[in-house]
């Protein structure tokens, strides 16, 4: 039989593109064939995600045109959990469902799709079963980037997420299977760790008992070499319940100053609504902690828009918070109904109303991104090289600094990439500052 090729398109979190790194290490592996070219391709995977109604649309849009082809088409990730129907309405069809915990079961179901034999019911696997998706085959988007999934699922119950139907209660992994796996990738070269999940605050309460965040990242940044730790999304109730551990775990000098803490809104009430297990008060008990701790610290957090129950009053005081936390990254969502969240039976707010707001706070958080790259001119930076320049407009490479913000070196020698440089910020963006390298 001739070589198999199989075209991936991956949407979506950090984890999500480490799962689309897994099942193409393991197609490799397999004998098949990995290709960027979908007109190559004999198999289709689109690796989807359900927390957004615009990008669920645009999924179920390449479902129906790469199923046009008549060649097969895996759709992975969280829509075959959270959308059974929509896949049942495709029985019969080359359309196939791979759900969250069958992500290492990707060569079986393509075994079976090439013998005719695929009973879906075998790669749909119950959310409340553990497939630790570590320490296996994958072939990395950027070689210099290992990203490691720490747990599965999350503990909240927020009223407008879909994931939680996909993904289920946190599943931390082995501590010592998450220390294997950053060590391979630190020995194939890696220069920067990202662990990443749902929510890794949560990391160890279930398996261990305690929040176990602080202790990871100390054995991590206790491996040898000259690496970066980027920690991904935390939820606020988790950090508070960490806090002094989780600064003292910051201080190592391996970890990038970098938070990625969601707000979601400025409003108690709104809060409240959504589910979210904190405060407006609480979250900056963290933010000013980290401030006190880490003056450069970067912040980075998501902001839902027009939700339901947002008043005029509760938008302004979404307005203000950002003001105060300034985040160098904001996420902004204006609110999508995702069945079959609670929140999704809720009458939406005129679009009129949502738009103006998502207007406004993209406005203001574009005017305080552009003020601080424009305060990092003259500063002088150590800083990582970690890519090749994409869709910037200027040639070059891509680095990041202590605290991962985002530095755009033109012209550099090809040499210095995943090289630890000095650089001179001599220009700036909103969304990133440009500099040479110096001695």
């Amino acid at each position: 039989m001739d070589k198999l090729f199989v075209h991936f398109i991956t949407h979506g979190c950090t984890a999500n593109h480490n799962n689309s790194e897994i099942m193409k290490g393991l197609l490799s592996s397999s004998g098949m064939e990995v290709t960027n070219n979908p007109e190559l391709a004999d198999i289709f995977v689109i690796n989807s995600c359900v927390v957004k109604g615009k990008v669920e649309k645009k999924i179920r849009k390449e479902i129906v045109e790469f199923s046009k082809s008549g060649k097969p088409v895996i759709v992975a990730g969280c829509m075959p959990n959270v959308r059974k129907k929509f896949f049942e309405d495709y029985h019969g069809s080359k359309v196939f469902p791979l759900g969250t915990r069958d992500t290492k079961s990707i060569v079986s179901l393509i075994t079976d799709i090439l013998n005719n034999s695929v009973n879906n019911n075998d790669f749909l696997t119950p959310n409340n079963k553990v497939e630790v998706k570590l320490n296996t085959p994958k072939i990395p988007n950027n070689k210099l980037v290992g990203i490691t999934q720490i747990l599965e699922g999350c503990t909240g119950h927020c009223s407008f997420c879909a994931t939680k139907y996909a993904k289920g209660n946190v599943k931390s992994y082995p501590l010592e299977d998450v220390i294997n796996n950053v060590r391979n990738d630190l020995r194939n070269g890696c220069k920067e760790i990202w662990l990443t999940s749902q929510d890794n605050g949560a990391y160890g309460i279930d398996l261990y008992n305690k929040h176990m965040l602080p202790e990871l990242l100390s054995m991590i940044t206790a491996l040898p070499g000259n690496f970066r730790v980027r920690i991904g999304m935390m939820n606020p109730d988790h950090v508070l319940a960490m806090l002094p551990e989780l600064l003292d775990a910051y201080d190592n000098p391996k970890v990038f100053k970098f938070l990625h803490l969601p707000i979601q809104s400025g409003s108690d009430k709104v809060l409240g609504d959504m589910m979210r297990n904190y405060s407006v008060d609480e979250f900056f008990l963290i933010i000013d902690s980290f401030k006190l701790r880490f003056p450069e610290i970067f912040f980075s957090t998501d902001l839902i828009v027009a939700y339901p129950t947002e008043s005029e009053e509760d938008f302004l005081k979404s307005l203000s918070a950002v003001k105060r936390l300034s985040p160098q990254v904001l996420n902004p969502s204006k609110y999508w109904p995702m069945k079959p969240a609670p929140a999704s039976k809720l009458p939406l707010l005129p679009s009129d109303i949502s738009r103006a707001r998502a207007v406004k706070i993209s406005e203001l958080h574009l005017g305080i991104a552009h003020d601080y790259y424009h305060s990092l001119v003259g500063k002088r930076l150590s800083v990582l090289i970690d890519n090749k320049r994409k869709k910037l407009g200027v040639s070059g490479f891509l680095g990041r600094c202590d605290n991962y913000s985002l530095i755009v070196i033109p012209n550099a020698d090809k040499k210095l990439l995943g090289k630890f440089v000095n650089v001179r910020i001599v220009g700036a963006k909103e969304h990133y500052a440009y500099g040479e390298v110096v001695e």
